[in-house]
């Protein structure tokens, strides 16, 4: 019996780490067994598909993908922010905190222009803007992604530390992962940075200052790792 086969006797409520990891191995075979095609649906605008599609099964995501195609994003333009009316992000600091207005982090030269054009990107859309000063700071980091490109994002950590958490229910894990045992077909949504597409109430949005090499911002939307 193979770990595929394996998949559909799983019990999460006996050992919920162990079979977590396993169910984690079970979808990184399957995702490695399927392999996957680049097509174009847009000019420039390229999707990863399973390979093992018919090509009707092909032609007919593609055209779906086609129709609807205002409910996608392939870039931060194509992206539509979320009226204040409906959600928006307040942050809200603990009592007695002592805001720490932290450093810049040194930055190897050669991605100086990796994150100038990362930072152009948001300016462009209004994701970011300027700001002077402020007394609450954070520093701008670059980590390497799986896929050998770079992130560019800010350690809000002291931050969070300092914000009050909300309170709302999370869906339990295990219970989650139990919903795919036995199941034939399973399918990921990236939301590509769905979360950008929250406004942050302007009276916080001084709270999110990062600086880096290349001047001091603060974030319009919610970034990531607030």
């Amino acid at each position: 019996m193979n770990h595929l086969q394996n998949m559909n006797m799983i019990n999460f409520k006996k050992n919920p780490i162990l079979n977590i990891c396993y169910l984690g191995k079970c979808l990184f075979i399957l995702w490695k067994n399927f392999g996957s095609s680049t097509v174009e649906v847009f000019p420039r605008k390229t999707l990863n598909i399973n390979n093992n599609l018919e090509k009707i099964q092909e032609e007919k995501l593609i055209k779906t993908l086609q129709q609807h195609s205002s409910a996608y994003a392939w870039e931060y333009t194509d992206m539509k922010v979320i009226s204040p009316n409906t959600s928006i992000h307040h942050i809200y600091i603990k009592e007695n905190f002592k805001p720490i207005r932290q450093p810049q982090r040194r930055m190897n030269p050669n991605l100086r222009e990796i994150v100038k054009e990362e930072l152009q990107k948001l300016l462009n859309v209004n994701f970011i803007y300027p700001i002077s000063d402020n007394h609450l700071v954070s520093p701008l980091v670059i980590v390497p992604k799986n896929n050998g490109k770079w992130r560019v994002y800010i350690d809000y950590q002291e931050l969070n530390k300092a914000t009050l958490k909300d309170h709302f229910p999370l869906p339990i894990i295990d219970q989650v992962l139990n919903t795919l045992a036995g199941k034939k077909y399973f399918s990921f949504l990236d939301a590509f940075s769905g979360y950008n597409q929250i406004q942050i109430a302007p009276k916080d949005q001084d709270k999110t200052t990062f600086t880096c090499p290349l001047g001091t911002y603060a974030y319009q939307v919610l970034p990531l790792g607030l």
